[in-house]
């Protein structure tokens, strides 16, 4: 026996065994295969060959370039700015405030001005900290004369 699509079945199957369709002497109420396959299974086909990857094209002009190599991963733009001076000249003023402020002062103003000195001449970074290193060392300097002086005056 045959179904509607042809194939060769044993004698009194309601449905094909091969495409799962009705055969055509089906007993009225016959149970419907899951799923039901309305439609022949397709033969299988060779997948398509991919396009082959093209490669993204490089930008024109609009990427800076990069420094020279100046070594092993160095690059002379990169080079560290030299800021202890400054940093120094802080951390004397603020000591000069709170100590005796004679001492520590000159030496942040000593400090404070090597600082701005290299800040001017572009080996440092750090301007302002060693303008206030070298304000707070002047202000430690007065203030300590004026409690010095006014404790020997006393």
């Amino acid at each position: 026996m045959n179904c509607s699509a042809g194939h060769q079945n044993v004698e009194g199957a309601a449905f094909c065994a091969s495409c799962g369709l009705a055969m055509a002497t089906a007993p009225p109420g016959a149970p419907v295969p899951w799923p039901p396959a309305t439609v022949p299974p397709t033969p299988w086909t060779t997948p398509q060959t991919p396009t082959p990857w093209t490669t993204p094209q490089t930008p024109t002009a609009s990427w800076p370039a990069l420094p020279p190599a100046v070594g092993y991963g160095q690059y002379p733009s990169l080079q560290r700015p030299q800021n202890g001076m400054g940093t120094a000249a802080l951390i004397l003023g603020i000591l000069g405030l709170l100590l005796f402020g004679c001492i520590f002062g000159v030496l942040a103003v000593i400090f404070g001005s090597i600082g701005i000195s290299r800040a001017n001449a572009g080996r440092a970074n750090n301007k302002g900290v060693a303008v206030a290193g070298l304000i707070l060392g002047i202000v430690g300097i007065v203030a300590w004369s004026l409690i010095i002086l006014a404790s020997a005056g006393g």
